[in-house]
């Protein structure tokens, strides 16, 4: 490596690389889940502020597509966990009212 830009060519890739790679871990761990509800409650607690309240910035579909589930299962779960006082939501504005 004989050019003085070597290592901050190097440096900028590794770095652009562990950026793209941390959502694709936070998916794994999502996707291994297994029921819909646990799916759901992880990838709110992984993208909520620092308030529990979260702005989704998909809409069901892909919500539903991002999970790996049918957009009805996962309508219907939400619809359980709003009346268990769980969550409670309107369009894309989910609130976290109480965890397992």
């Amino acid at each position: 490596m004989g050019c003085r830009y070597a290592s901050l060519v190097t440096a900028n890739l590794l770095r652009q690389t562990a950026a793209a790679n941390l959502p694709q871990g936070r998916r794994i761990h999502v996707m291994s889940q297994k029921s819909i509800r646990d799916k759901l409650l992880l990838f709110l607690k992984q993208n909520r502020e620092e308030r529990n309240d979260i702005l989704l910035t998909m809409n069901r579909q892909e919500l539903a597509d991002y999970l790996g589930t049918e957009r009805s299962a996962l309508s219907r779960e939400m619809a359980r966990m709003k009346k268990e006082g769980l969550i409670d939501y309107c369009r894309n504005e989910i609130k976290i009212l109480g965890e397992n």
